[in-house]
């Protein structure tokens, strides 16, 4: 089914585009043109501004879930919170925690991304920490900044590295 936005002030890669419409099919924008196309259904946006979806590439939750607290709902309803703004793709990201916690996180992330079930297209991960410097840890619980321990980041990258898109730690650390 396509969707034709009309009377919207649609941001596009040149600004601000008036006196056009916005026609989309599937979550995808298939056309945008001051040329009356066919469509199935007209979304009347009353002058107020029309974008491609957002895409957070840093965010632990929302809605009052977060993405660390175990389990797939959290996931879930933070993923709705997003896509109900306008965020139609999230990188759920970790704050620096036990080795267990993150694997527990990674599977589960995956699990949902399997599923399909995310309001939000989750792109991947970004894992923030635990190899921080001390001095530098910004936010992090001190009580899990360490220094790279190659036997756990290989085996999170082996295990889990199709779905890690950035991985934030401290190159200059050993290890």
């Amino acid at each position: 089914m396509v969707t034709k936005i009309i009377n919207g002030k649609i941001l596009g890669e040149e600004g601000v585009l008036s006196g056009q419409a916005l026609y989309f099919a599937d979550g995808v924008i298939t056309a945008v043109s001051a040329e009356d196309l066919p469509y199935d259904e007209v979304i009347d946006a009353r002058g107020q501004y029309v974008s491609a979806g957002f895409i957070d590439v840093h965010v632990h939750g929302g809605g009052g879930h977060d993405y660390m607290d175990g389990g797939i709902e959290p996931i879930l309803g933070a993923t709705a919170l997003h896509k109900a703004h306008g965020t139609t793709s999230v990188m759920p990201t970790t704050l620096a925690c036990s080795y267990p916690t993150l694997l527990e996180f990674l599977h589960n992330v995956r699990q949902v991304m399997d599923s399909g079930e995310a309001a939000a297209n989750i792109v991947g991960v970004h894992l923030e920490g635990p190899y921080f410097s001390g001095q530098q840890s910004g936010a992090q619980n001190p009580d899990y900044i360490k220094t790279p321990d190659p036997s756990e980041y290989l085996e999170i990258l082996d295990a889990y590295g199709e779905i890690i898109q950035h991985w934030s730690f401290a190159p200059e650390l050993d290890g």
